[in-house]
């Protein structure tokens, strides 16, 4: 007798369905492309063994444990004094589709809109804390398709929640990026088509050259409906360690974070978001200061300036008043084992003497500021004219200065 279907989803149905569930259920060791699994465990005439059953929830417990675990950590990373309010997760079922089922995050009392997430946890952090701080509706749909996030947007429409809006890195942003029924995009560091549908913030950063991520960025044509950033000296989508230089620290999230509150603002109110910053001008090729040899380039790419930053985007605070030049790109250990796919940091000698000892043609950092004091005065001017701006949260800006009273002179 031929064996009976089993259980593709290993969650209950109140937690998730196929679609939306797939990275729960490799955290809880089932495969979902074994042919002889069910397409849900919950359905009607579903009869599991009582071996199976335990199975099912062993791993129920452990990926409900994962989703925990990453709700407490999206909390306490509440940049905040007050405490966040507490929320609580529902599912929806898309054109009641039991394998169209999401996990929502519902805020405590009247909502402001909505945020559909196609993009892995540890991408999307940043961008959810302020959208829970903001009382927003949080739907994570990652890895699913283009139709499937449409008709999710559709039914979160339904109920009410406005703006709608979207966020998508890498692969989901390529799926974002062609999805109908959303009020606004923001697509970071994917690789999509020129055609959208809507408003849409589209980011990249040098990795995009690098790295050859997010080479359709470069051919979408600023109009009314979309805007441009590119944030020099910032990885977008960082990946793998196995490096021989000193990683790139700088993270896209206070980028990110300003640009979404522009885009609800955008979507909401019809409020102009900024005007886009990214290169105009691309150079056929690069005069590095002494630095590791990088890697082969396969087209023009953005300026750099004699230490080797750029020069052009949305530089933030860092970029803009560097203790280091800040790449797109690093150089893989010799020994191998694993891989590098991250921007370097090399740092500039905090004196004179220093450089000139170790034959480092780029300034120091007293020959560029003088002082400590000087930098964080410049560093808390810069970080204001974003704030003005729009292209960075006020909370942000202070972390930046904080962060330059710490600067190594």
């Amino acid at each position: 007798m031929a064996p009976g279907p089993r259980a593709c989803c290993v969650l209950p149905p109140f937690w998730h369905g196929c679609e939306a569930g797939f990275a729960l259920e490799r955290a809880a060791g089932v495969s979902r492309n074994d042919p002889t699994c069910d397409a849900y465990a919950g359905r009607p005439g579903f009869a599991p063994s009582s071996a199976e059953r335990a199975r099912i929830w062993e791993g129920a417990l452990r990926a409900s444990a994962l989703l925990v675990g990453f709700l407490f950590l999206l909390l306490a990373s509440e940049s905040r004094a007050e405490e966040p309010a507490r929320r609580k997760a529902e599912t929806i079922l898309v054109d009641s589709a039991p394998g169209h089922a999401f996990t929502l995050l519902l805020p405590v009392g009247p909502g402001g809109g909505a945020l559909i997430v196609a993009a892995s946890a540890k991408a999307a952090m940043g961008v959810a804390t302020l959208a829970a701080r903001r009382g927003m509706t949080i739907a994570y749909a990652d890895g699913v398709g283009a139709e499937i996030l449409g008709r999710l947007a559709t039914s979160l429409r339904k109920q009410g929640l406005r703006p709608v809006l979207g966020y998508g890195a890498g692969a989901g942003a390529d799926a974002l990026g062609a999805a109908r029924g959303f009020d606004g995009r923001l697509l970071l560091g994917g690789g999509f088509s020129p055609t959208t549908f809507g408003k849409a913030i589209v980011v990249s950063g040098p990795d995009a050259y690098w790295r050859g991520l997010g080479r359709g960025a470069e051919t979408i044509a600023e109009s009314k409906e979309i805007r441009r950033f590119y944030l020099p000296g910032v990885v977008a989508l960082p990946a793998g360690e196995a490096c021989a230089a000193p990683l790139n620290p700088l993270s896209p999230d206070p980028a990110l974070r300003a640009l979404l509150a522009a885009l609800t603002e955008w979507a909401g109110r019809e409020t102009a978001p900024p005007a886009s910053r990214y290169p105009k001008t691309l150079a056929p090729t690069h005069v590095w200061p002494r630095l590791p040899a990088p890697p082969p380039l396969d087209r023009p790419a953005p300026a750099i300036d004699s230490d080797g930053n750029e020069t052009e985007g949305l530089r933030l605070p860092e970029v803009a008043l560097p203790i280091a030049t800040l790449t797109g790109w690093n150089v893989a250990k010799p020994t191998g084992g694993g891989t590098c796919l991250q921007g370097a940091a090399f740092a500039f000698a905090a004196t004179k003497v220093e450089r000139e000892k170790i034959g480092d043609g780029r300034l120091s950092l007293t020959e560029r500021y003088g002082s400590r004091a000087y930098f964080v005065a410049a560093m808390r001017s810069v970080a204001d004219r974003l704030v003005k701006d729009r292209l960075l949260l006020p909370e942000d800006a202070d972390a930046s200065v904080a962060r330059a009273k710490t600067a190594p002179f």
